[in-house]
This record gives structure tokens, C-alpha cells and sequence, in this order.
């Protein structure tokens, strides 16, 4: 971990109040990180906010972070007020949640809303750069259609990599909605395939439900990773 300033090369809103920030390195030195770490941004005087990073480890010229400014917290207004350019500093890279190779057993992987952001990262890693053929699974859940971001990037690898699927639930669909709906932990509950590592990112309620159901089905809970959000 070191202090590290970045330069803000891109910014976009990718859903409703989500925003893609693309950081590059103000010096020469490579991004080295494990795919599921995360960035502890400066968002104020003595103030930070951690987010996870969502490209992966083998792009290291550049970070990719999926923010949500919906909190309107310090850091959503640092986010909204970002431009183009803007120096940004951080101590980098942090965290323990991070992705453990096992071509032995499948990896189910749990999101709500940017919590699919460390998943992004770790999904690609598996699949271009480690491809061991382990089956991966992905569930994403959001609250509302227009919160829904990364689909497409998802789509791309259902369609390449046949060990690779996911399930993007809406808790509220609007009528343009034609996917899933609800919530998928009534999916979960119906499993039978408990001999996986078992990923999970997003807000404390979502993650000790989420336990709570793979302890009570016999998950060993030393195969059970979480990083949580709020």
C-alpha cells in the first residue's frame, strides 16, 4: 500500500447516479493489485471513501471504479464534482476480499448494486488471464431497471466462456424490464451445490442474510468471503 495521485481520464454515468471513473497514474509505475482490492480516495480535508476496483489486475494502466453518488454523502459530492483531469489521490492498493483461484470447485459470486464492482474485476481475471475452466456464477441484484449497469460486459462473456453464467435480478421492474425479478436469495435457497467458494459484496443486511442461509445449508464458513459496503 502507498499514497499514489491519479489523473482523472475519463468519467461517465453508466446507470442512474453511477458513475465510471477511469484513473490513471500521474507517474510511470504499473497498477499492480489482486483482483477484488480497493482504492481509499482522498474526498476531502482528512476525509476518505474506499471503492472497489472493477477492471482487472492485468489492465494496469489505468483503474476503473463504479461509484454510486445516490448516498449524497462527502464522497458522492467529491464524485459529482469531478472533472475530466482532476488530480485525484489515494492510498492504494487495500483489502483482503480477494479472488482465490480453485479450478476444484465452482465460485458463486453475490452483488447488489456496485457491489458487482470487485466482481467485474474478478470475473475477467478468471476467465482471460487465469482460465482454469472453473465454472463461475454470477448474481447481481438491483433495485430498479435503471440502476442496472455492466450487462453488456456480462453478456460478452456468457457468450464466450461456457463455465460463465449470471442472473440479474430487478427488485422493482418498470414495465421495460423483461428480466428477473425480486430478489435471488429464493433461488439460493434452493440449492443443493454447497462444495464452492462463495463470494459476496454489497450492504451489511445483504450479507448476513446471505450467511445465514449457506451456514444454515452446512457452507463451511472459511469458504464464505465478503466485503461489505455499508
Amino acid at each position: 500500500m502507498s499514497q499514489r495521485v491519479f489523473k482523472l481520464a475519463d468519467k461517465q454515468e453508466i446507470a442512474d447516479d453511477i458513475f465510471s471513473l477511469k484513473l490513471e497514474a500521474s507517474d510511470d509505475l504499473a497498477l499492480e493489485f489482486e483482483a477484488g482490492q480497493f482504492v481509499s480516495i482522498e474526498v476531502g480535508d482528512n476525509q476518505r471513501r474506499s471503492y472497489s476496483i472493477a477492471s482487472p489486475p492485468q489492465q494496469s494502466d489505468h483503474l476503473e471504479l463504479n461509484i454510486s453518488t445516490k448516498p449524497g454523502g462527502v464522497g458522492s459530492k467529491y464524485v459529482e464534482a469531478l472533472e475530466v483531469g482532476a488530480e485525484v489521490k489515494g492510498l492504494f492498493p487495500l483489502g483482503v476480499f480477494v479472488y482465490k483461484p480453485d479450478a476444484s470447485k465452482p465460485a458463486f459470486m453475490f452483488s447488489g448494486g456496485t457491489g458487482l464492482a470487485p466482481f467485474l474485476s474478478m470475473v475477467s481475471y478468471e476467465l482471460e488471464v487465469i482460465k482454469s475452466g472453473r465454472e463461475v456464477q454470477l448474481y447481481y441484484g438491483a433495485k430498479f431497471r435503471i440502476d442496472v449497469f455492466a450487462a453488456d460486459k456480462l453478456e460478452v462473456w456468457a457468450a464466450k466462456y461456457p463455465n460463465f453464467s449470471y442472473k440479474i435480478y430487478v427488485e422493482e421492474p418498470d414495465a421495460e424490464w423483461k428480466g428477473l425479478t425480486g430478489r435471488y436469495s429464493s433461488a439460493v435457497e434452493q440449492w443443493r451445490n454447497l462444495g464452492a467458494d462463495f463470494y459476496m459484496c454489497g450492504a451489511q443486511g445483504m450479507i448476513e442474510a446471505f450467511e445465514d442461509i449457506l451456514e444454515a445449508k452446512g457452507v463451511d464458513p472459511a469458504n464464505i468471503y465478503h466485503e461489505q459496503f455499508y
